[in-house]
């Protein structure tokens, strides 16, 4: 009713994650590109928001555009706190997101608030830390780091495919799938997969 666009499918609500009562987040999204969806939906002076709010005994509500980038989507759900690093993992569907010391609280907002609605609409788990503490961990696990050439058994050959594959400390190495070690010849092919959960066994051809 407050918005037209919506109505008439011009723009879309793709996401919605609420505590109702307190707040919500509301992702959106349209097609076409001369269309400002969050705008739209806010109105000349948050007249149609504002209307919605009242309409929920003044439930906070946060719009967003919509992006099927994770990061973009992630970093957007939080604003407005600045995000400055992010790292994604994919496989646990998680990020650990970095933002500017000042703003750590309101990332976080009220009781963990903000950034469980931020979890909750972008269907990724968030760790949100400060800068100062992110560069400090960051810090800690590059001197924990072990370089791929120290690694006993391993051959001047293997080395340097596994650093022209990006792996360059052992790591690295232990994240490294089976098949991709493979792929870059530095495992031997007739091993059987199950080798995947078992120690490393480089093929002494390549040493």
């Amino acid at each position: 009713m407050e918005v037209p666009e919506i109505f008439e499918r011009v723009i879309e609500l793709r996401v919605i994650a609420r505590e109702p009562g307190e707040r919500a987040k509301v992702a959106v999204y349209s097609a076409d590109e001369r269309i400002d969806p969050v705008g739209a939906c806010v109105g000349i002076k948050g007249v149609r928001v504002q209307s919605i709010v009242r309409e929920l005994n003044n439930e906070r509500i946060d719009i967003i555009p919509f992006s099927s980038n994770p990061e973009v989507f992630v970093t957007r759900s939080l604003a407005p706190a600045k995000v400055v690093h992010i790292d994604v993992f994919e496989d646990e569907q998680s990020m650990t997101v970095a933002v500017e010391d000042d703003k750590l609280s309101l990332a976080i907002g009220k009781s963990g608030q903000n950034a469980r609605l931020a979890s909750k609409l972008t269907g990724w788990k968030i760790n949100i830390m400060s800068e100062s503490d992110y560069n400090e961990m960051r810090k800690r696990e590059a001197e924990e780091m072990v370089q791929i050439g120290n690694l006993e058994g391993i051959g001047s050959k293997i080395e340097e495919k596994l650093v022209n594959a990006d792996i360059n400390t052992v790591q690295t190495l232990a994240k490294t799938s089976v098949e991709d070690l493979v792929k870059i010849e530095v495992l031997d092919r007739k091993q059987p997969s199950h080798l995947s959960s078992a120690p490393l066994i480089l093929s002494p051809s390549w040493k």
